[in-house]
């Protein structure tokens, strides 16, 4: 089969919207790898302590910083794929990574 460069101009221009697609649809295919595989070596995984470190760190950290005036609670149920689910009071500035640890980390479900 010869492949003129008549026949190759004719296809083109019959069937240009779905040959226009599939080049945008590689490129785009193309940018999403190289934009994947370039963020991979990031070093920004989660760790999780267990409450008992959590609350040691806390009270060496409050013996050295003692409070000013008594500090805000709050207190939240935390329910889930978690190793302990419950109800817990963390300071009012806490964070969701920090009831995640109060609650032991992620469970494996």
């Amino acid at each position: 089969m010869e492949f003129s460069q008549e026949k190759i101009l004719a296809f083109l221009k019959e069937h240009m919207l779905p040959v226009g697609l599939g080049v945008a649809g590689v490129l785009c295919l193309g940018y999403g790898l190289v934009s994947l595989v370039g963020t991979g070596n990031g070093s920004d995984d989660m760790q999780f302590e267990s409450a008992q470190e959590q609350t040691t760190s806390a009270k060496n950290e409050n013996a050295s910083n003692p409070p000013a005036g008594g500090e805000k609670q709050i207190t939240i149920d935390i329910e889930g794929a978690v190793q302990k689910p419950g109800v817990y009071k963390l300071e009012a500035d806490s964070r969701v990574h920090d009831a995640l640890v109060a609650a032991g980390g992620l469970s494996e479900e």
